[in-house]
């Protein structure tokens, strides 16, 4: 049977389109040698990027990996095509405000992603953002002269060591003093303020310690981009593991489906790899980084091995390959592997 190969039926969408591969990569926000790539069977489309696909071509993820034209759910729906105009002052984060600082958990709750996002542009998920903020413009009543206001504000906050500089309208010695106060103050001084935003602040595989207080502002805006991603891949595995559940693989295994089960497996995996795990690149890397952190179990005498998923996980692998790659090597597959790997990718989520 010849094997089916994703590159050509994207590269035969992509013309029927009468689009470049150029125009395709700018929809997908990638570059035109990935699609290249991709084209040429020389790399496979990560998982977020089959649902897109199949929205921008019209067909089903089931004809993009695996040629089948038998209609089904198609996992297109993502939030990323929900056209809504949000205003910052819906009533669904306005909720979500508290003491002027928006709770990410509520915010996540909703479950849309144009609200997310209009959220995370327009509040400050931490305290130490609004100090920043009112820092900055006291600041800015030294550059207007504005000492009223200034004054206003050292009493307001109880800066008694600011208060005999502005009196005497000393702009220099005012600016040092807010300045260096800037500077030193932590995100993690207000931290029991939203201490429920908390676990968002950690940006996973960084080590990157912000100093100065134009990079404490950066990491919390990177700490807002990655939520809003995060949301957009839990998402994405949500609906696929929605509808590729044990029953879905049991019943075509049953048919003798065996190549659709494998693709489809490898689908969910990746889902849930990027989704729930946090790992990013290549399929390859992404399952060689879990069965290095999870591939190790007790053999009953006090030493560690390889747990015996790593071996049928990579092998799982090798056989999606040689399907959507044309792959020439002899892996293969018996019923029973083929079935360790439903009941253990199934329990994954």
């Amino acid at each position: 049977m010849e094997k089916h190969s994703v590159g050509q039926t994207i590269a035969a969408l992509r013309k029927k389109k009468g689009w470049t591969q150029v125009e395709l990569a700018e929809k997908l926000q990638v570059s035109d040698k990935a699609v290249s790539k991709w084209e040429k069977d020389d790399s496979y489309p990560s998982i977020e990027f089959l649902p897109v696909l199949a929205s921008l071509f019209g067909v089903t993820i089931d004809y993009l990996i695996t040629g089948a034209t038998k209609s089904e759910k198609v996992v297109a729906n993502t939030p990323k095509k929900v056209e809504e105009e949000i205003l910052a002052d819906d009533p669904r984060i306005l909720t979500a405000l508290h003491d002027n600082i928006l709770s990410i958990d509520e915010v996540l709750a909703t479950k849309n992603y144009n609200l997310i996002k209009k959220a995370l542009e327009t509040y400050p998920i931490t305290a130490y953002e609004i100090h920043c903020t009112t820092l900055e413009c006291a600041l800015q009543f030294i550059k207007n002269n504005d000492w009223r206001s200034l004054l206003k504000y050292a009493v307001d906050n109880e800066y008694h060591h600011l208060t005999p500089y502005v009196l005497s309208r000393d702009s220099e010695a005012c600016s040092k003093i807010l300045n260096n106060y800037l500077e030193k103050i932590d995100i993690k001084t207000f931290s029991d303020e939203t201490k429920s935003n908390e676990k968002y602040l950690n940006i996973r595989k960084s080590f990157f310690v912000p100093t100065t207080h134009k990079a404490k502002l950066a990491f919390i805006e990177t700490c807002k981009k990655q939520i809003l991603d995060d949301f957009l891949l839990k998402f994405d595995m949500e609906k696929i593991v929605e509808d590729l559940d044990q029953t879905y693989f049991q019943n075509e295994l049953a048919k003798g489906n065996f190549e659709i089960v494998i693709i489809k497996l490898c689908v969910r995996l990746e889902a849930i790899l990027r989704g729930k795990y946090h790992y990013e690149g290549e399929f390859s890397e992404m399952l060689n980084e879990y069965c290095s952190n999870y591939g190790r179990e007790d053999d009953g005498w006090g030493y560690y091995v390889e747990a015996s998923f790593v071996k049928y996980l990579h092998k799982l692998r090798k056989c999606r390959n040689n399907i959507v790659h044309s792959e020439k090597n002899e892996e293969a597959m018996t019923i029973d592997e083929i079935s360790f790997c439903i009941e253990y990718i199934c329990r994954m989520d």
